[in-house]
């Protein structure tokens, strides 16, 4: 194996093991605002984007983290499906794009969370974060 895919693989191996902490991190703070933040009530029936500022500048702290680390996780997600196109293995872009699917997917049902207070949404966006930590997991085996 070449140097320079050795080296591509451990960048790669790296940014998704980075996603997955991140994750992780994540899913401490949902729990977190799940079992102790209340959000005002002037938040609901807020569409997407509105629903999102307002849970970062009117909600709790534990829910303005959970917004912004959310947020972030958007372009950690985005960086691994690069990496994984950029490495050339289908197999790692596929598994990568599944998992920039599902924080996608994550941060959209926190945002209708905080505007319609949905338990569906908010057991959406804990499933797709173990999905995308299942994507993340697999790549590390494979690669």
């Amino acid at each position: 194996m070449l140097d320079a895919d050795v080296n591509e693989r451990a960048r790669f191996k790296g940014n998704v093991f980075g996603a997955i902490v991140a994750l992780l991190v994540q899913y401490g703070l949902g729990v977190g605002a799940n079992l102790y933040a209340t959000l005002p009530a002037d938040d609901r029936h807020k569409s997407l984007f509105p629903a999102f500022g307002a849970a970062i500048s009117n909600g709790p702290a534990v829910v303005a983290a959970h917004a912004v680390f959310g947020t972030l996780l958007l372009f950690a997600a985005a960086s691994a499906f690069a990496r994984g196109l950029r490495f050339g293995r289908p197999l790692f872009a596929a598994l990568a794009a599944a998992g920039l699917a599902a924080v996608v997917v994550a941060w959209i049902s926190g945002a209708t969370f905080v505007g319609h207070m949905n338990d569906g949404a908010s057991l959406t966006m804990a499933l797709t974060a173990g999905v995308a930590i299942f994507c993340y997991a697999l790549i590390l085996v494979v690669a």
